[in-house]
């Protein structure tokens, strides 16, 4: 993957009313199909990491928070 890969394609400014961004006939964009095609991909080799290490999916999944009082840098781990 590279730049050119991540690059938005330029798109004309919409000019027009609320409905017709917003209505019913609003067109959604679809995604390239090689881009879901490399998620997948990518997803599948994350998942696969993950899964070698034990507890690493439920380490990831929880939140980090601080109590009242608690100062982010005199936390030492």
């Amino acid at each position: 993957f590279n730049d050119e890969y991540f690059k938005h394609e330029q798109v004309a400014k919409l000019t027009g009313t609320e409905e017709e961004f917003f209505g019913k006939e609003a067109q959604k964009k679809a995604h390239p199909a090689h881009k879901i095609a490399d998620q997948k991909t990518a997803d599948k080799d994350v998942v696969a990491a993950v899964a070698k290490v034990p507890y690493l999916a439920s380490y990831l999944a929880s939140s980090f928070t601080l109590s009242k009082g608690q100062a982010p840098h005199t936390l030492q781990f």
